[in-house]
């Protein structure tokens, strides 16, 4: 008998084999071409209906974990706000400042199905705890899929916050906490200190040699500036784990890092000296460890210079602390994402740490002197106009010099002083300093209590 075309394919399966045909066989060639065209008609019409849309885990229609997720964040929203702050790290109010302000100054708004309030919610769980994708979508009854483009979509909305809140100070910035403070104000023209912090990282292997720091961890060595506020005033995120301090000032030097003339940071040695950051002596005793165990007063205007240096710089360890301590996922394990998107997360978290100092308001540069008495704001200018005489254009050993011999001149006339109740009428918390650099000061030393908590403040959590 003779075969047809079909069945020189070759075909094997089936359902192709029991409708081979012979050529000769009119009425199977019909059978079959209704079969055809009866199963072609069914499939036509299974695809024009919609489909149910399963969760591929539970297998539960989404309709309703959408309404379990919609029921999970009113919940949420009006929990207790000793609870909200727990689990959020701020406090609920905050959290709508920040909602508001990412509506009006972003593109982030409310989607299809889902709210900005828990889209931010989830993206602040995640930065909070340092919590896995998975584990955040069972917290908020959502699909895998979901969290991962919510955390993409508002990373880089978050991201913009950091420019708005973390900016340098214009240039005739002076600090209140440096100038009117007797203990401090030889430290004339000061607005901050710079330090470098390690932050895990998680990098392809071919390109991790880059990245060990010597504390033997693969991380990103990250660059910022804080003003005696506790404020970030600058930040640069990315470089290398295995690269030191002067190397790294070198990076922010190169970007937009700019110290005002008149001005400078305080810094440790390892950044080296140079206009506009002030570091200790060498080789002289300076952390408020080895001031705490001894127990001993300064004996020169170096040693002394030293301890006040340690004191005011301890400022920027203290604000890496209460960062890490509120954002885990830059304490913990190195998150799981990209290197591009691990930058970013530095520049969120420090800008949330910010907002929440500012509740929410942008920064001004007229806000430094708002409540502040005439007598005070007359004192500032004064210090501001010193500070542009003086500091402009001195390098930084040269300030180094002027100032250590500022304190020891002011501390020996406190040593003079025939009791301790003339000390007590010439001292008063917060008074303005006076033009002539002889006027009394506190005293030098803290009780050991007081310096002992000093310490406890200023150990950096890595």
């Amino acid at each position: 008998m003779y075969e047809g075309y079909l069945s020189q394919l070759g075909l094997h399966d089936d359902f192709i084999n029991k409708i081979i045909i012979d050529d000769f066989n009119d009425q199977q060639l019909r059978r079959s071409a209704v079969i055809m065209t009866f199963l072609d008609s069914l499939s036509r019409q299974y695809h024009r209906q919609p489909r149910r849309r399963d969760d591929p885990l539970t297998r539960r229609p989404y309709a309703d974990i959408l309404a379990d997720s919609r029921a999970h964040t009113s919940w949420l929203l009006s929990a207790p706000d000793v609870m909200f702050n727990d689990l959020f790290r701020m406090k609920k109010a905050d959290f709508y400042r920040l909602s508001w302000w990412l509506k009006n100054n972003t593109e982030a708004s409310d989607s299809r199905h889902q709210s900005l309030e828990l889209k931010l919610m989830i993206f602040l769980w995640i930065i909070a705890y340092g919590e896995p994708q998975r584990n955040t979508a069972y917290r908020f009854k959502v699909s895998q899929s979901t969290v991962s483009a919510t955390f993409s979509y508002l990373i880089d909305f978050m991201r913009y916050l950091h420019t708005k809140f973390v900016r340098m100070p214009d240039d005739g910035y002076v600090s209140p906490r440096i100038e009117l403070n007797t203990k401090f104000c030889q430290f004339n023209g000061a607005i901050g200190a710079i330090d470098g912090t390690h932050v895990p990282a998680f990098i392809p292997l071919a390109q991790q040699q880059r990245f060990w720091s010597r504390k033997s961890s693969i991380s990103q060595n990250i660059f910022c500036a804080v003003d005696f506020e506790g404020r970030f005033l600058y930040v640069l995120a990315g470089a290398e784990g295995s690269i030191n301090d002067a190397t790294l000032i070198g990076y922010a030097h190169n970007g937009t890092f700019k110290v005002p003339p008149g001005r400078f940071f305080l810094a440790d040695a390892g950044f080296g000296s140079r206009r506009g950051i002030l570091i200790p002596y060498s080789r002289v005793r300076y952390h408020l460890q080895d001031w705490g165990d001894a127990g001993k007063r300064p004996v020169n205007e170096k040693e002394l210079y030293n301890l006040r240096h340690s004191q005011l710089r301890t400022i920027v360890e203290q604000a890496f602390g209460r960062c890490k301590r509120k954002w885990k996922i830059i304490r913990n394990s190195a998150p799981e994402y990209s290197f591009s998107n691990q930058i970013k997360i530095i520049y969120v978290v420090t800008g949330l740490y910010n907002f929440l100092i500012f509740e929410g308001t942008e920064p001004q540069p007229q806000d430094e002197e708002e409540g502040l008495p005439s007598w005070e704001i007359e004192a500032l200018a004064r210090a501001r106009r010193r500070a542009d005489e003086v500091v402009t254009g001195r390098s930084g050993i040269n300030m180094r010099s002027l100032i250590a011999n500022w304190l020891w001149a002011t501390y020996q006339a406190y040593l003079e002083l025939p009791d301790d109740s003339d000390l007590e009428e010439s001292e008063e918390e917060g008074s303005v300093v006076e033009d002539e650099e002889g006027s009394a000061v506190e005293e030098v030393i803290d009780e050991e209590a007081d310096q002992r908590e000093a310490i406890l403040s200023s150990q950096e959590l890595d």
